[in-house]
């Protein structure tokens, strides 16, 4: 059997290309070459992302393949613990209390944060604290806080009434008032929010000394509200089976759950490009109901999932 240098069924992909674009420094597509050299390597992945094949060019080394496992074993495959991180996250109405979700997450008001008057506001800063495997490797360490930071914000988008946002939409630059300098009317100016005083890495959450939790609500009078959610002027508030519906949301197998976040994914949608068109906010929704509405076709026989090719199995 054809030793598998790459650990395929052990690892992320996302990873994966990180180790091998750091190993490689250079590609096009999904293939990896190293400047000035005549061996490369190619990946072929299914549309779910996930790797089908690895292929190697003709004579590829040896004692590379060996140095591209050792990064790998080193990297991906050996545990370097558990860090805390702090980020930046947005929610359509002020966050003044604490919300602790296990020790996965924990949502804090930022410190002495005041909403200007006017204009008023939807987007209003809180800290998201959040746990996550620590890595060696910056870009594969930079990898797993975004996916921890968009897993939670799109989940609580779901299952919280105001609109939750990972902040990740504001690296971008665009023609803004200038209310400092009366010479200048506009200015060129990039989006975003800086607090200084953010952790990027803890050993421990943060102390909720001095904070109360987030009011929770009967989840019938918290949901009867009915959609879509607006801005609110009254701090968050919780629905009381948040916890539950968390539990749920993650305990769901792989298959369900892959629905299930790209559901969330185009629900996330929705508040974005609303006030842009409303009838592609409509198709958004849409779209995440279809999500869950997909069901593989299986073989009658031996109940294994059919390719959408395939109309027989035969097992």
């Amino acid at each position: 059997m054809e030793k598998d240098y790459f650990h395929k069924s052990e690892v992320e992909p996302q990873e994966l290309f990180c180790i091998l674009l750091n190993h490689f420094s250079h590609a096009e597509g999904m293939k990896f070459q190293k400047p000035g050299t005549q061996h490369s390597l190619e990946i072929t992945s299914d549309e779910a992302g996930n790797i089908k094949r690895i292929r190697l060019s003709k004579n590829f080394p040896s004692s590379e393949l060996e140095e591209i496992e050792k990064k790998i074993q080193d990297t991906l495959l050996t545990e370097h613990g558990m860090n805390i991180c702090q980020t930046i996250c947005f929610c359509h109405t002020k966050i003044t209390g604490y919300f602790k979700y296990k020790d996965l997450f924990q949502i804090l008001p930022l410190p002495n944060y005041t909403a200007p008057s006017f204009p008023p506001i939807t987007d209003h800063p809180f800290i998201l604290e959040f746990s996550y495997k620590a890595s060696l490797d910056p870009f594969v360490d930079s990898t797993r806080k975004i996916e921890k930071v968009v897993t939670y914000t799109r989940v609580l988008n779901l299952l919280v009434d105001q609109a939750i946002l990972s902040g990740r939409g504001y690296s971008q630059s665009k023609w803004v008032f200038n209310t400092k300098d009366p010479s200048t009317v506009t200015e060129w100016a990039s989006l975003g929010y800086v607090d200084p005083t953010l952790k990027e890495t803890m050993e421990t959450f943060s102390a909720v000394d001095g904070l109360r939790p987030i009011v929770q609500v009967p989840s019938l009078k918290y949901y009867h509200l009915g959609y879509p959610p607006e801005p609110s002027s009254e701090p968050l508030s919780l629905p009381d089976n948040l916890e539950q519906s968390l539990d749920k949301a993650f305990g769901l197998d792989q298959s369900t759950r892959s629905k299930f976040f790209m559901a969330c994914s185009w629900y996330a949608q929705y508040h974005p490009i609303v006030e842009a068109s409303h009838s592609s906010a409509f198709i958004a929704l849409v779209t995440a109901l279809e999500c869950l509405a997909q069901e593989e076709e299986v073989c009658t026989g031996c109940h294994q999932p059919l390719l959408e090719v395939v109309k027989k199995c035969f097992n």
